[in-house]
């Protein structure tokens, strides 16, 4: 899930808890942050919900993004999440179907 809000959401943590209630198992992951606030809600929901598991940013040399809160469970990872190339509409970039971007949540669906 590539959103992340400050406070629960109460049809989102319905719809996880009967997800893992079904016969066949679901594994949730989330982005930890999204660029929310950091210092008030370090960890957004759902990501901070105990049956998510939260995705952390990190730099191409392995250390914390700076828009990625820090990890407080052993359940976290983190992926690369920044100066990532991605395909781009070409109208919307200069003519060219790349683009160099940072952020967790433009690479959600990968």
């Amino acid at each position: 899930m590539s959103f992340a809000f400050n406070v629960g959401q109460k049809p989102i943590e319905e719809a996880i808890e009967r997800a893992q209630k079904a016969d066949k198992k679901v594994l949730f992951l989330a982005a930890a942050s999204n660029l929310r606030l950091l210092a008030e809600h370090p960890v957004g929901f759902p990501a901070n919900y105990n049956n998510v598991i939260a995705v952390f940013s990190h730099t191409p040399n392995r250390e914390r993004s700076k828009f990625s809160p820090q990890g407080n469970r052993a359940d976290n990872f983190s992926v690369l999440g920044e100066h990532l190339n991605a395909a781009f509409p070409k109208a919307l970039n200069e003519g060219d179907f790349e683009k160099r971007q940072s952020a967790w949540k433009r690479y959600s669906g990968l």
